[in-house]
């Protein structure tokens, strides 16, 4: 087996050690070890050392779970308290403008008497304004609560169980917060917000700050509601689509430069943006699959995107396990990366009666993605959206003209000389309306509920056509490396 292979399937294990962590059993990793057992032409050397890799990715992330995640609130439920805590993370605000808060908790005490150390984290929902940034120390009273679910299509317990949190502070007031200042980045946000605001009116406006810096405002119920069922809810909100179009941008404009110049000013802004965005898990992924992509393109050392793929997972997951264990956002992102770099060799294989290579690279793309994430959606969602394999096609070209335009705008501003702005305004309002009729048309077709056991079966099926992807030599030699070889002009 190629040395590429070999670190394949030693990644590979890792990645399986964290998410047994938290969903598998002994029982079940023997069985995937048994399994490992069988796969042809490995030495017996290697197998033991893609057990002790599985073994030490399990042992880390439940060591790392108990250390930084630690359950020490629940013996407080119900309980009226004073905390002392600190601002973890930035500071979230839904669509309905409620400011949510994330506290690390560094002492308690009741009925102002001693004080106790402890070392957990609860969540804050309804912090009154001004925003509070990370690294505030404040101390606030409350009763502790367990985490309730509001409604139905918003599962908050799962959703905070990706930091550790199972209790809320209610009915909380403020005993003492530094002196309100707000953050560098919800400064460069309001500054977006204020100057696309003389180019588009919401829901407009609401769309491209989504797409853009990831601003979540509420759009009305209806047009939220038809997002939702053709599969474009994505485009809302920063995705790994927006970081491989900075990059793109950042190659060209940079592009007279050196290779290590060019590198390291789209490292800056990378990171400008990344901090712009508030670090989502998605736009997270792909930066890191950028900067180690760049980094292996300007040194000269060649690894294959596969490897790379499952490295940047890997090191997010030594980062913090629960991304691959409890972020849904972060499956969805990985899952459409890796339906399109394992998936493509064969559905472009399959397109070949398509003559443009660009226009079967992008239907290969998008169904690849498409139909990466769709257990995901029956398993969390109960429905899949198939009018996403077409919608999502019809908007591809649009999410890169509007992603320019919008930040086109922002430029602009108010500046109205030679008529520039307002031809801008118009082009930009165009391209959005466009979105949403696409958005509205798909989205009136009844999505297809599926049993979640569907879901599960679906998630079996890819998983095993990735592993074999990953494993097989059949696949190496007939599919990736005859894409590789027509990519490059051959």
């Amino acid at each position: 087996m190629a040395p590429t292979q070999q670190l394949r399937l030693m990644l590979l294990s890792f990645l399986l050690g964290l998410i047994l962590s938290a969903w598998g059993s002994l029982a079940l990793s023997l069985f995937l070890l048994v399994f490992v057992g069988t796969i042809y032409g490995l030495s017996f050397a290697f197998k033991a050392a893609l057990g002790v890799v599985l073994a030490l990715a399990m042992a880390y992330a439940n060591v790392y779970s108990y250390f930084i995640y630690p359950d020490n609130v629940s013996a407080l439920v119900g309980q009226s308290i004073e905390l002392k805590a600190v601002v973890k993370g930035e500071t979230r605000l839904s669509r309905a403008g409620q400011q949510t808060v994330r506290l690390k908790i560094l002492a308690w005490r009741q009925n102002k008497g001693a004080w106790h150390p402890l070392k957990a984290g609860i969540l804050w929902q309804n912090a009154p304004q001004p925003l509070f940034k990370a690294g505030d120390e404040i101390q606030v009273t409350g009763v502790v609560s367990n985490i309730a679910n509001f409604s139905d299509d918003f599962n908050a317990q799962a959703y905070w169980s990706r930091w550790g949190l199972k209790q809320s502070l209610i009915r909380a007031t403020i005993v003492t917060r530094p002196a309100a200042s707000e953050a560098l980045n919800q400064t460069w946000r309001a500054l977006v917000t204020e100057r696309l605001q003389s180019h588009l009116q919401k829901p407009h406006l609401t769309v491209a700050l989504g797409m853009l810096v990831g601003l979540k405002e509420k759009l009305p119920p209806a047009l939220e509601a038809h997002f939702k069922a053709s599969g474009l809810q994505h485009l809302l909100v920063v995705s790994g689509t927006n970081v491989t179009l900075l990059v793109v941008a950042l190659g060209l404009v940079l592009k007279p430069l050196g290779p290590w110049y060019k590198y390291g000013l789209s490292l800056i802004m990378l990171g400008a943006y990344l901090y712009l965005v508030g670090l989502d898990p998605p736009a997270l992924r792909a930066t890191l699959f950028g900067v180690l992509t760049g980094l292996a393109l300007t040194s000269g050392y060649n690894i294959e995107y596969r490897n790379l793929f499952l490295l940047v997972a890997s090191l997010l997951g030594i980062a913090d396990p629960r991304f691959l264990t409890h972020d849904v956002s972060f499956w969805l992102s990985f899952s459409a990366t890796a339906g399109i770099l394992f998936g493509m060799p064969l559905v472009y294989q399959w397109l070949k009666f398509i003559k443009h290579k660009a226009l079967r690279l992008l239907i290969g793309a998008s169904f690849c993605a498409q139909m990466a994430v769709f257990p995901i959606l029956i398993i969390k969602f109960g429905s899949f959206p198939y009018a996403g394999l077409i919608s999502n096609l019809l908007t591809e070209p649009l999410v890169p003209l509007i992603m320019f335009l919008a930040a086109g705008g922002i430029v602009l501003g108010n500046l109205a000389f030679w008529g520039l702005a307002v031809v801008w305004s118009w082009a930009l309002e165009a391209a959005i309306t466009t979105l949403i009729w696409i958005a509205q048309t798909f989205g009136a077709l009844t999505p297809i509920y599926v049993s979640p056991w569907g879901g599960y079966l679906g998630a079996i099926i890819l998983l095993s056509i990735g592993f074999w992807a990953c494993v097989s030599v059949y696949y190496q030699q007939e599919f990736w490396q005859k894409l590789e070889v027509e990519m490059n002009g051959g």
